[in-house]
């Protein structure tokens, strides 16, 4: 468990969690019509996936020589944004400067999710895919917005 002052640090460094607060994210439950048993177990899950997230920003910043692997979280059955598609297999060095500007959840309703890797997790990462870790550097920054435009609006049959 992170310390109170830590995940404050870390949460203002990260590019969703600093722009939006749990009240926001219920708001925006409402908006898409949900109820409130529902929006009750999306904030369950939205509020856990916010201190998985502070924790891996925690290990790779403790971790310099680490590394983070951006992925679609296969538990969910529609597709990444176009937006957050290209961000799909990239690797990020711990040791990069602006390392949390990559750091998924994009949106409220993003299927990505960030992955710790050892360097030499990172190295076969990229031999499997027959390229260099430096070939799986975003070439942008993703897109920060509260939905994703992957038509997945949040409702009852999120499966978030």
């Amino acid at each position: 468990m992170l310390k109170s002052q830590t995940i404050k640090e870390l949460q203002e460094k990260h590019p969703l969690f600093s722009k939006i607060t749990g009240q926001v994210v219920w708001v925006a439950c409402e908006e898409q019509g949900m109820n409130e048993e529902h929006i009750n177990m999306f904030m369950d899950s939205f509020m856990e996936l916010r201190e998985t997230t502070l924790e891996l920003m925690f290990k790779l910043k403790d971790n310099p020589s680490s590394f983070l692997l951006i992925k679609k979280e296969p538990r969910f059955n529609h597709l990444p944004c176009s937006g957050c598609n290209s961000m799909v297999d990239c690797i990020i060095p711990a040791s990069a400067p602006d390392i949390y500007k990559y750091m998924p959840p994009y949106s409220i309703n993003c299927v990505c999710r960030g992955e710790y890797l050892k360097a030499e997790e990172a190295l076969e990462y990229a031999s499997k895919k027959q390229c260099s870790i430096k070939d799986l550097f975003p070439k942008t920054l993703p897109e920060i917005n509260i939905y994703c435009d992957n038509n997945e609006s949040l409702s009852e049959n999120s499966d978030f």
